[in-house]
């Protein structure tokens, strides 16, 4: 017994002195000495106390077992035979149990701090219910995390690699709900893809359209007709400002639960998202890029959503537009049949051309130059109708023949393909149930039941640098059924998302359609949840200076004016109560991670905004910040944007007191020009008493709307018809975001209908933060960095010298443990 306690404290000497020596190895320069008195610091001095103690005991044991060896002259046999063969045979059988065993009773353990790879119980249960399999393409691209710049850098293209590497560990992790995932990596690079690919469209042939309509390298959810996709970002995003500050690739992990809910989302119904336009040309299958909104279609689209249009207006050259409900296949089918009454008029006067040519035709050729001459003797005036002259008239009319009857065959190939359009529109049952339905109010509800989320756009002014180009905001205007049946899908509990550009038109603006002006009803029923539009354009100071070079030079480089980017970064409130204490919006969170990605300034700027405002005293009927969108500080709000000869719009603020200044005066900015807020809706929508009561109560007490406050909002500032409500009485909840500007989401190229991607990321995380889809924002409190620690060049030496040497030692010196055990039986 002795002699083994020798012999185990010498090794673990030696074993100390060891690791003083690899902690010696990590301080440069390590002067021994000074260490050991601790003129080096703590851990210098624990180092070489390490190394002075294990050293000492290490080498007294060493003197003693070598006496001990001096004396030991004789060896002593070992034991083999029966003995060894038993216990192989004992830790033979042991081995082959345990694996057995083990393939049916296994547990996993994730050891990760916030259980990166655990599944929900709920998400586990479902998973388990998946019948068929499930085949996960992988595509490579190489147009990942550079989304936002033509040129990837080294970050970017790590950062895929890393993605591909964790969409295959979490599809082995799947496969623990059984055999039914598939994982497939195609990469546009690598030898074979066109063989991989052909492969998998026999399976799943809408695959070739999915991949040609990914914007960049995706993941692709397949089973059977039905495909899903998700982009490399919203798994793993890439935090490129924190990779250059640490020189180290930094992703931001989304979490598992996303990825498994596409999973299990391959056969759920689509988000429907309805566009109410008052025009074709502003829908999203208008033809003018500029008007219309074919960019926000064609992202939504490609992101797992459906659009449709909606139309609530109907236009005649006669009169002013009359409110109207009607889906834009109905707008079509409208068109289609016009186009073919037209057609079919200019066939027929064809047609009668032809005749009378031919008619003309004959008479030339079959009556005598006398009987010509005596017919035409009035338009002749005296001159001989010749042979050379009946030649030349019967040219001119087989001219005219061939090209009304090379006409007619166009007119008639036209009439049969917009006949066969005709015919495909009225096979939709939808369409001619829809045209049948007079009623506007339950028409337009029906349309809205089919609609998950509303998006209202309304784009006014253009570019006042260029010209007065504007369309004027009353012709937007609702009716009041149309804006009760919007007031009702609000009532559901389904969101609504208002792009409202400014209201402000030109001094001398004339009503041709006989519009009238008026308040605009569905803006004050936004001011009654809240959300208040300003009454002001915001111009930005280098515009200003644009309309002065104008003045002198319409033709000068003015006319293009550079705007600043919009802000996601202030953290200010404008709203009447005290929102200091509220949670960050889930937006702007999301658009600062991917500014963050990009890595730069986000390539977002808009054209003479509108400010936004919530306001509301009501209580506890939001739980955030509502601003998510914010303009630069140069910039100020004008009334009356409209550049003239003799006035160019510029800040003014000539003995203004800043702190008596009302939300409406006119100011520097910055302004909020988006808002966000999930509240309460008004007790008074659900039960007009309340409101009337309030009302009441009012006119009672005799109130008058405080200075500065809204009149929208004014009874509301005095008094809310919350109060009016029976105690314990929960009022629903709804989603609503407004925008200040009508054309945010329209393509930035009339060629092509595509959204820049810092404007599709904002569209995309509206929507999804509209539509409850939380989990689809970008998260930025999961942090995945390679090499996983943040190590100081001291402890990376430790780490190196202790791995490479450290623990070769350690298990060097537990051998001769069990050795020594070994030894004493």
């Amino acid at each position: 017994m002795f002699r083994f306690f020798v012999r185990w404290l010498g090794l673990t000497g030696l074993l100390l002195a060891g690791a003083g020596i690899i902690g010696a190895l990590a301080i440069e320069p390590f002067d021994f000495l000074p260490a050991l008195n601790g003129g080096q610091g703590t851990f210098a001095r624990i180092a070489a106390a390490l190394i002075v103690g294990g050293g000492a005991v290490a080498i007294l044991v060493f003197g003693i077992e070598l006496l001990a060896a001096a004396k030991n002259t004789a060896g002593r046999r070992s034991a083999v035979g029966f003995n060894v063969i038993v216990q192989f045979t004992l830790a033979s059988i042991l081995l082959i149990g345990v694996n057995y065993w083990s393939f049916e009773n296994y547990a996993r353990i994730d050891a990760t701090k916030d259980k990166s790879f655990t599944i929900r119980p709920e998400l586990a249960a479902q998973l388990k219910l998946l019948r068929g399999e499930t085949t996960i393409i992988v595509y490579q691209q190489h147009k990942t995390f550079g989304r936002f710049t033509d040129r990837p850098d080294k970050f970017d293209i790590a950062a895929e690699r890393k993605v591909v590497e964790k969409v295959k560990d979490l599809v082995e992790l799947l496969r623990e709900f059984g055999p039914q995932f598939r994982v497939v990596v195609l990469d546009v690079e690598e030898d074979g893809y066109d063989r991989k690919l052909a492969a998998e469209v026999k399976n799943f042939p809408l695959l070739p359209d999915a991949l040609s309509a990914a914007p960049e390298s995706s993941i692709f959810f397949c089973a059977g007709r039905r495909i899903q996709r998700m982009g490399f970002h919203e798994f793993y995003q890439l935090d490129k400002t924190a990779s250059h500050e640490r020189e180290n690739l930094v992703l931001l992990d989304q979490g598992v639960e996303p990825f498994v809910r596409r999973v299990l989302a391959i056969e759920e119904k689509k988000p429907r998202v309805g566009v109410a336009v008052i025009h074709e040309l502003l829908s999203t299958k208008g033809v003018e890029n500029e008007f219309g909104m074919a960019g926000l279609r064609k992202s939504l689209e490609a992101n797992g959503f459906e659009v449709t249009d909606i139309l609530l207006k109907k236009w005649s050259e006669s009169g002013p537009p009359e409110p109207a409900v009607y889906s834009y296949e109905e707008s079509q089918l409208d068109r289609v049949e016009e186009s073919l009454v037209g057609l079919s008029q200019q066939l027929a006067d064809d047609r009668t051309i032809i005749a009378e040519a031919r008619k003309v035709s004959d008479l030339l050729k079959n009556t005598t130059l006398d009987k010509l001459n005596e017919m035409l003797r009035d338009q002749l005036r005296g001159r001989v109708f010749t042979e050379e002259d009946r030649k030349a008239s019967l040219r001119r009319q087989e001219e005219v023949l061939t090209a009304i009857e090379t006409e007619v065959k166009e007119i008639e190939t036209e009439i049969r393909k917009t006949e066969e359009e005709r015919v495909t529109l009225l096979g939709s049952e939808a369409t001619v149930e829809g045209r049948r339905q007079t009623d506007i109010r339950s028409k337009f509800r029906r349309l809205l039941d089919d609609c998950d989320l509303l998006i209202v756009p309304r784009l006014t002014l253009f570019n006042l640098v260029a010209g007065d180009r504007h369309i004027p905001n009353r012709i937007y205007k609702l009716d009041t059924v149309q804006v009760t049946a919007i007031r009702e899908f609000l009532k559901s509990g389904k969101p609504v998302l208002a792009m409202f550009g400014p209201s402000n038109e030109p001094d001398n603006a004339r009503d041709p359609l006989g519009m009238g002006s008026g308040p605009d009803e569905l803006e004050g029923l936004f001011a009654e949840v809240g959300i208040h539009f300003g009454k002001q354009t915001i111009l930005y100071n280098a515009e200003s200076k644009a309309f002065a070079e104008r003045r002198s030079n319409p033709f000068g480089s003015g006319l293009t004016v550079e705007l600043p980017p919009l802000d996601f970064e202030r953290d200010l409130s404008v709203g009447f109560t005290d929102q200091s204490a509220a949670k960050p919006n889930p937006i702007r969170e999301a658009m600062r991670v991917t500014k963050r990605s990009a890595g730069q300034k986000l390539d977002l700027s808009v054209r003479h905004p509108r400010p936004v405002y919530f306001a509301t005293i009501r209580p506890n009927s939001w739980s955030f910040n509502a601003e998510f969108l914010w303009t630069d500080a140069t910039c100020w709000n004008e009334e009356k944007p409209f550049p003239r000869r003799d006035y160019t719009p510029r800040l003014d603020l000539k003995g203004s007191d800043p702190t008596k200044r009302s939300r409406d005066d006119e100011r520097p900015g910055p302004f909020p020009i988006g808002v966000a807020v999930q509240t309460t809706i008004p007790p008074d929508w659900m039960q007009p008493k309340y409101g009337a009561l309030k009302t009441a109560a009012l006119v009672l007490a005799a109130h008058h709307a405080p200075s500065g406050v809204p009149s929208a909002l004014a009874a509301e500032s005095l008094i809310s018809s919350d109060a009016y409500l029976p105690k314990g009485e929960v009022l629903p909840m709804v989603r609503i975001a407004a925008i200040g500007h009508g054309s945010l989401f329209n393509s930035a190229d009339v060629s092509r209908p595509d959204l820049k991607p810092a404007t599709e990321q904002l569209l995309l995380s509206t929507c999804n933060w509209l539509l409850q889809r939380d989990d689809r924002l970008i998260q930025a409190d999961r942090v995945w960095t390679y090499p996983r620690a943040r190590l100081s060049s001291r402890e990376k030496t430790l780490w190196r010298l202790g791995a490479s040497i450290g623990l070769p030692v350690l298990f060097a010196y537990l051998g001769l443990m069990v050795l020594l055990v070994r030894r004493m039986r």
